[in-house]
This record gives structure tokens, sequence and C-alpha cells, in this order.
């Protein structure tokens, strides 16, 4: 499996830790408009073939992992609409703001 769209499904909890060795061979994650929350494993990061991450419109909380920026293929990211904090990491500057409003703590 390479695509995996789960979004609007009311999912809730908190995402895998372990989500990386679940789906290592991902190239398009949209997990949008459901109800997860706690922070953004670091281990996405591992997700190599990542070509778009799209976490919009949940509770997810804390910050962005800046393992995240190594993520060479990323050309779509959004984490829009949660209840982040901390910075963004720089090597994300690269996508639009909008792609991170509605996070009251992320600067």
């Amino acid at each position: 499996m390479t695509y995996l769209d789960l979004s609007g499904n009311n999912f809730s909890g908190p995402l895998p830790e372990r989500i990386s060795e679940q789906l290592s061979y991902i190239t398009y994650l949209d997990l949008s408009n459901n109800s997860f929350s706690g922070g953004i494993p670091a281990s996405i990061a591992n997700m190599t073939y990542l070509n778009a991450l799209t976490l919009q419109h949940n509770q997810v909380t804390g910050g962005i992992p800046a393992e995240l920026g190594n993520l060479s293929r990323l050309v779509s990211f959004s984490v829009a609409e949660n209840s982040m904090s901390g910075p963004v990491p720089d090597s994300l500057h690269r996508f639009p703001a909008a792609n991170f409003t509605g996070n009251p703590g992320l600067c």
C-alpha cells in the first residue's frame, strides 16, 4: 500500500508511535478531519517515501518534530487547525503559512 486516506472518519486517540513500521512504503497519508490527539510521532521521519502528510483539523498537540524536515520527498504538509505549540522547524518553512494556521502556540 502506498496511498492511505483516512480523512473525515471521526477517528480519535493518539497517532501510533510505530506508524512508520506499519506504513513504511506509504507515499500519501491523509489523516485530516478526525479527532486524533497527542503529538506527532518523530518516527514519521522514517517514512522516507512520504510525499504528502495531512494532519489538519484534528486535536494534535505538542510541537512539530524537527526530524520531519529530513523527509526529502515531502511536497505537501499541513497541520492547520490543531492545538500545536512551539516553533515550525526551519526545514518546513517551504510550505505556505496557511498550512500551520489555527494552532494557538505554533510560531
